[in-house]
């Protein structure tokens, strides 16, 4: 028997939320932009062992897998780069950071 609950949700209310327990994985698909330095600042502080990061723009995944890395909290494992749309610039990317320790 697999017990898990699938939770939808904006990051930036993770840590609002009552009754919460520590996620196992968040899969976090944030906007062009990237995460919001509070929604890293929660991830930081719930640590959940898995994040799984899919992007639209790669210097905010780096940015933001930089600040998640540091202090070696999350260490950045695998990176994907997805060719969603050929025959011009852009690239989707997905990264798997792993909670160290």
């Amino acid at each position: 028997v697999i017990n898990c609950e699938f939770r939808k949700m904006d990051l930036k209310d993770l840590g609002r939320e009552e009754n919460l327990t520590t996620p196992d994985v968040v899969i976090a698909d944030p906007p062009l932009a990237g995460m919001h330095p509070k929604t890293i600042k929660t991830l930081l502080q719930l640590r959940p062992a898995r994040i799984i990061y899919v992007c639209c723009k790669p210097s905010s995944l780096a940015r933001d897998a930089t600040m998640l890395c540091e202090n070696g909290v999350y260490k950045l494992g695998r990176v994907q780069p997805i060719d969603m749309f050929p025959h011009t610039n852009h690239v989707e990317a997905v990264a798997v950071l792993e909670r160290c320790g």
